[in-house]
């Protein structure tokens, strides 16, 4: 939440309350990951995304000596245009990409916006966000879409794909099939249930 602070995202409305939107669960869930040696995050991630991944082999093998940076509500710009997904978090080795993962944050049944985000609906969203990765940082990034329930991320994840109702995807400049397989749908519960099922497990070593 502090991160959220800092970047003077959070809502107060007097002294004593403030609403919790993304920008703080985001900052409050992946902050203090932050603070964690880099190989530990890497396992983390590791463990909770190759289950999920449509082809494990996209998950690469860890290189040494290995630095993570996380960047939160950073701005991707294409054109005119720019997008700005909650965090983003690099992987690297010697100054070189290893993987990179831009996370979109959805909390609360009716997804609470943002007080950063655009408002466009959430698969034209990630798609908008993935369209404006450069070329060559898409074949080394997974995309996480974190959403509050099952029912409502299998709705938005139909919508988005549907061959005659979806998103238009000639007008993007990418392969629906390879961000297909980039893109991990997941719920705030199953992460939460993925901790939970290791817990007493050296999963920070």
């Amino acid at each position: 939440m502090l991160v959220a602070a800092n970047k003077n995202l959070l809502r107060i409305h007097n002294k004593n309350k403030f609403d919790l939107i993304e920008d703080e669960i985001t900052s409050t869930v992946f902050g203090p990951l932050r603070y964690f040696q880099a190989e530990e995050v890497w396992k983390f991630f590791e463990s909770l995304l190759k289950p999920n991944l449509k082809e494990i082999k996209l998950w690469p093998k860890k290189v040494e000596p290995l630095t993570v940076d996380f960047k939160f509500w950073p701005t991707l710009k294409k054109l005119d245009t720019k997008k700005t997904p909650d965090l983003i978090i690099e992987f690297s080795s010697n100054g070189k990409l290893i993987i990179q993962l831009i996370i979109e944050v959805k909390w609360g049944k009716n997804g609470c916006q943002s007080s950063t985000q655009e408002s466009t609906k959430a698969p034209s969203q990630l798609a908008e966000q993935w369209g404006h990765l450069k070329c060559e940082k898409r074949k080394r990034s997974i995309h996480i879409y974190l959403a509050w329930s099952k029912s409502k991320l299998k709705k938005e994840f139909d919508h988005m794909f549907d061959p005659k109702k979806g998103l238009e995807f000639s007008k993007f400049d990418f392969s629906k099939k390879e961000w297909q397989k980039r893109l991990v749908g997941m719920t705030w519960g199953e992460m939460v249930y993925y901790i939970q099922c290791r817990e007493g497990e050296e999963l920070f070593v």
